[in-house]
């Protein structure tokens, strides 16, 4: 999907929390890598595993069709991500256990509506982070969160995220271990399936110095300064 239908230089992403966002103050270890130890498997692209699971799914349900309407943006780049997923998750039928995939492009107004009523199987959505931090990412699954759409809830994750924000926000070892743990804990349950990380092809005359990239994104020019031949 990112080679074919993105190009863009975005890359697979195993947690919620994107790499060379956050690292241990001790171990400078980034977060990400630290998080996917143990889970990348709940992530990891398995066509067989899941035609297998798709297929005991439906049985234990007595079903042997299932109908998914998946939405997302209206962008060329989500119409063509949408495509792509429709393709994907159709590849999970197969004799007695078949599905239909519909894919619907909406404007953001029709999205927010929709997503905000629940009116949806599968969202496809994307989340920049307010500022250098996994708990950016992980404070929109808690429970009762405006922005927790399908209204996933589960106690140990409002506990570990809550602790990482107010009993061990001053301990750099408890709150990395606190924000560690619900990030597993979050890609275990499954309550969203990462697809991939946003990247950016840009280009940079080498006369321009002192331009820094922050590592949420943002680009910060107050100390830029051009310095020609």
């Amino acid at each position: 999907m990112i080679r074919d239908v993105l190009g863009d230089g975005s890359q697979p992403l195993t947690t919620i929390v994107p790499a060379g966002m956050f690292y241990n103050e001790q171990s400078g270890a980034d977060f990400a890598t630290s998080a996917a130890n143990g889970v990348s498997r709940y992530s990891k692209y398995d066509l067989e595993r899941a035609r297998k699971l798709f297929k005991a799914g439906m049985a234990a349900t007595g079903q042997t069709q299932l109908t998914l309407t998946v939405i997302g943006a209206d962008t060329d780049s989500a119409k063509a991500t949408l495509q792509y997923l429709q393709r994907s998750l159709a590849a999970l039928s197969q004799p007695q256990a078949t599905v239909t995939v519909k894919v619907v492009p909406l404007s953001l107004t029709d999205r927010l509506a929709r997503l905000r009523t629940g009116n949806f199987d599968l969202a496809l959505t994307a989340w920049s982070a307010d500022y250098p931090d996994p708990a950016t990412f992980l404070n929109l699954f808690t429970t009762g969160n405006s922005n927790n759409h399908a209204g996933w809830s589960n106690t140990k994750y409002d506990q570990l995220v809550n602790a990482a924000q107010t009993t061990d926000a001053g301990n750099v070892t408890h709150r990395w271990h606190d924000l560690l743990a619900a990030d597993q804990l979050l890609t275990r349950s499954v309550a969203t399936i990462p697809l991939y990380q946003v990247g950016q092809a840009r280009v940079r005359n080498p006369q321009l110095h002192a331009r820094y990239n922050n590592p949420n994104g943002l680009v910060n020019w107050a100390t830029a300064y051009y310095q020609g031949q």
